[in-house]
């Protein structure tokens, strides 16, 4: 068992709910933060999922086609993202990293 904990704000992917009349593959990225003291991360891209303090950013329903494709660059924003809260937690940075973001 992993008995670190994970960073405040994470970045998950799902594979995306489609209609069966839609071809090709589709996911959703989401930066979630996640509660303190939690060790794995969570099953699902959902508030109700365990772990899960609130979801920060969610795209769904984009097209994965390679790496320049809606679904890889939705990604490296999250990562973006990602990395500007987890690195401006605590600081004066915070208040204008969630701004800059427009996060509730």
């Amino acid at each position: 068992m992993n008995t670190e904990t994970l960073p405040r704000f994470v970045v998950m992917n799902a594979s995306a709910c489609m209609p069966g009349s839609c071809w090709g593959i589709y996911g959703k990225v989401a930066v979630v933060e996640i509660e303190a003291g939690v060790t794995e991360l969570p099953k699902m891209i959902s508030p109700r999922a365990r772990g899960v303090k609130r979801i920060v950013s969610l795209e769904d329903r984009l097209h994965s086609g390679g790496r320049y494709s809606a679904l890889g660059l939705a990604h490296a924003r999250a990562r973006d993202l990602c990395d500007d809260l987890n690195g401006a937690w605590g600081s004066k940075a915070q208040a204008q990293a969630m701004k800059l973001y427009r996060i509730n």
